[in-house]
């Protein structure tokens, strides 16, 4: 068996592999946990409803100001998952819980169909880092 690991951009990266030869994809994208107004919801559906599948809206910061998190990905990244599974692959995606339903359309819009869902059960939100890190500690 033998592993490969590529880095780079995924919609450029994704499109260069060879249709129907991964069998699983697994993936922790960003989540999208940016203050996203309808607006912009509502701008990012049109544009991938009318075929405009790599539309990200420009503005806004996601998790911890990252600029990378400011939406979920797009139709286009999941039509390229798509396109690398063959018949009886598997994608699972996970999905921030407040984005979740936006995550879902993205997927549904590329052709994916959603089979199941498993969600986080947490309180009190995001942990802050260094209670994160008590957690992890095994001092």
């Amino acid at each position: 068996m033998s592993v490969r690991v590529i880095h780079g951009d995924s919609l450029t990266e994704l499109a260069r592999l060879e249709p129907g030869s991964v069998h699983a994809v697994v993936c922790d994208p960003p989540y999208g946990l940016a203050d996203i107004p309808a607006r912009k919801v509502t701008e990012a559906v049109a544009a991938w409803v009318s075929g405009d599948t790599e539309f990200v809206p420009a503005q806004g910061r996601g998790f911890r100001a990252a600029r990378w998190d400011r939406f979920v990905p797009p139709p286009a990244l999941w039509e390229r998952c798509a396109r690398l599974l063959p018949p009886g692959g598997h994608l699972l995606v996970f999905a921030g819980a407040r984005t979740q339903d936006l995550m879902g359309l993205s997927l549904r819009l590329a052709g994916l169909e959603l089979r199941d869902a498993i969600g986080w059960a947490y309180g009190g939100g995001m942990l802050r880092e260094r209670a994160n890190q008590n957690l992890l500690s095994l001092d």
